[in-house]
């Protein structure tokens, strides 16, 4: 954090707060500020804390961020009252199995016991071969980290070096499995990254904006400024949602739909633009993949909606994995080339007339009445989208949980895509999609991450089932690309390279060498091995399932509070009461570690077995 002394009158960073400039001139007088971000939600706005005597005296928003101008939103303003707050717990405290008191103890008893509690626990459930392929897996599951979105970078890339690379530790997961991994499953593969396409500061430069699945002026003010503020330049608003809130007041256009209808809603709009050819052409040629051609075994049925190779039986599309690849071309010497395309987009198997058919049924009149609203609503929607997007003008689109926390919310963001895509919206000022997130650092806690299939980077964890027994063997399973090995060197070259995932030889050998440091050497796979390899799902929810069941022992929760935020918190809570032992470190007493006490539904504490440790913490 960088600190400058304040002397004097603060200058040009109080000049700004002219109705309390006088009072705060005499209070800071002499005060050292430090910069910071805003701790609560995602959009990213500075903050200024100031200082007297190393004790923080008062945070305001910093005039000089471009993400926010000095402002904050109430959750932002009551910064400084959550940091000096009465209710903070500032020391170690200790519950023993059955007792009905917190006991405090010693930061270094703390750590010391906590350590061991670890320790023991991993070597109970540390499996070193599989059962089954009698490979190496190195892997623990009886013990899980859950981690908040609120933990910076740093934090979250030692937590899974240390739980996963050093301990073997499976479930290893954060916030952002219920926030917004429905974002990641639709944006990365349509884009290639899951995150925001463009900050909200760029919708000053956007002609339309859609806001859906938010309500953008009350859970992001300070983001929800700059629509209005693109407003005032000439831009349309428009809010789509069941609700009539202050986004649907401060909007141009208000149109209420049914809860779940989005995708129908979405569709629509695709059809009307496709049908009345208001798509921009050259750029749908030239970025997008509108003209390759598919597998034609590849279909699916307009009654059920199921593609090909469903399987009943397992719920799954497993059967036929191939039918749903590009048709490609072969080379001279019989390996396979470049996928095949039509750029006259009349082949019935390339992806612009395999959308058609998809959004065929969704016709105005259909939809509305799916949707609850009118046809004419949705065609105004798709003429002011099309009329404000295309070689000269852009229309930006933002959603949130509104999206995302829909059991089909990867598909509801992924007909977002498409739609921006066809508008030609993607990749240009005042375009893009905005993911408008919830806690302050979800894309870097998932980037780095704290997820239980990935390392940092998107680098996939090895499985268990992928037959990846060795490096040679990982590389060579088509992780994240496609291409054949080079014969010469199986390890590291391949013949077709496709996109960045080429590299990943060398984005898996350098994290190797990070955690494992010297002794990540050629002669032993750079540690390969000491990786935990993934026999199933350990995701939070299937780990809460496992605790309920008594095949979890201990949990370490940094950061969220997981018998408020996971589903059906009676399940949940009851889960957490059937570990052996539990360490919650946050800011304050929350339900999760008092869940053996302040549970009304819940038993006695003297029939609570569990143990648990509180670790206070900072909020920088």
């Amino acid at each position: 954090m960088a600190i400058e002394t304040i002397g004097g009158c603060m200058s040009s960073i109080t000049d700004v707060y002219s109705p309390r400039t006088t009072f705060r001139c005499t209070r800071l007088r002499g005060a050292k500020v430090g910069s910071s971000v805003c701790q609560f939600c995602a959009v990213g706005c500075s903050q200024l804390g100031f200082f007297k005597d190393g004790k923080l005296i008062d945070v305001e928003g910093d005039p000089r961020s471009a993400v926010n101008e000095g402002r904050l939103c109430p959750k932002g303003s009551s910064t400084y009252a959550l940091n000096e707050n009465p209710y903070r717990k500032v020391k170690p405290m200790y519950r023993a199995p059955g007792s009905d008191h917190w006991e405090e103890v010693s930061l270094d008893w703390m750590l010391d016991t906590v350590a061991k509690r670890i320790w023991d626990t991993r070597n109970k459930g540390f499996v070193e071969k599989d059962p089954t392929t009698g490979i190496t897996v190195n892997n623990c599951a009886n013990i899980g980290f859950i981690g908040g979105s609120a933990n910076d970078n740093e934090e979250c890339y030692l937590f899974r070096k240390l739980f996963t690379g050093g301990l073997g530790i499976l479930p290893v997961e954060n916030s952002a499995r219920y926030c917004h991994s429905t974002t990641v499953a639709a944006l990365s593969p349509t884009f290639g990254f899951g995150a925001c396409t463009n900050p909200p500061r760029d919708l000053l430069n956007s002609d339309c904006i859609l806001i859906m699945g938010s309500n953008m002026a009350e859970a992001h003010p300070c983001a929800f400024y700059w629509p209005m503020q693109a407003k005032k330049k000439g831009a349309v608003t428009i809010h789509v949602d069941p609700r009539y809130t202050r986004t649907s007041a401060a909007c141009d256009h208000h149109v209420h739909i049914r809860p779940e209808t989005d995708i129908a809603f979405l569709s629509a709009i695709i059809r009307y633009i496709l049908e009345k050819d208001l798509w921009f052409k050259e750029y749908v040629l030239a970025y997008t993949n509108a003209s390759t051609i598919i597998n034609p075994k590849f279909n699916f049925d307009q009654n059920t909606g199921l593609f090909n190779g469903w399987d009943p039986t397992t719920r799954s599309y497993s059967k036929e994995p191939n039918s749903w690849d590009y048709e490609y071309e072969i080379n001279p010497d019989g390996s396979r080339g470049a996928p095949k395309t039509d750029p006259t987009l009349q082949d019935p198997h390339c992806v612009f007339q395999l959308l058609k058919k998809q959004v065929e049924k969704y016709t105005p009149e259909a939809s509305a009445n799916i949707c609850g609203c009118r046809p004419c609503d949705i065609i105004k929607v798709a003429e002011l989208l099309a009329r404000n997007s295309g070689p000269d003008r852009t229309s930006a689109f933002c959603y949130a949980t509104g999206f995302t926390q829909h059991s089909a919310g990867s598909q509801i963001i992924r007909t977002c895509a498409i739609l921006q895509t066809l508008l030609g919206n993607i990749g240009r000022p005042g375009g893009g999609i905005l993911a408008l997130r919830g806690h302050s650092n979800v894309q870097g806690a998932t980037d780095i991450p704290t997820l239980f299939a990935d390392l940092p980077n998107y680098i996939p964890l090895p499985k268990v089932a992928e037959g990846n027994a060795t490096l040679k063997d990982y590389l060579a399973n088509g992780h994240g690309f496609s291409g054949a090995r080079n014969k010469s060197d199986g390890m590291w070259k391949l013949e077709t390279e496709r996109g960045s995932w080429a590299s990943l030889p060398n984005y898996m050998v350098s994290l190797l060498k990070a955690w494992y440091g010297d002794y990540a050497v050629k002669e032993n796979e750079y540690g390969y091995q000491w990786l935990p390899k993934l026999g199933g799902n350990e995701s939070l929810t299937v780990t809460i399932e496992r605790a309920k069941k008594g095949e979890v022992d201990g949990l370490l929760v940094f950061g969220q509070n997981i018998a408020v935020t996971n589903p059906n918190t009676g399940w949940g809570r009851a889960a957490i009461r059937n570990l052996k032992w539990l360490v919650v470190c946050d800011l304050f007493e929350n339900e999760t570690a008092s869940v053996w006490y302040a549970d009304p539904n819940g038993p006695k504490p003297s029939e609570v077995q569990t143990e648990v440790f509180y670790l206070p913490t900072n909020s920088c």
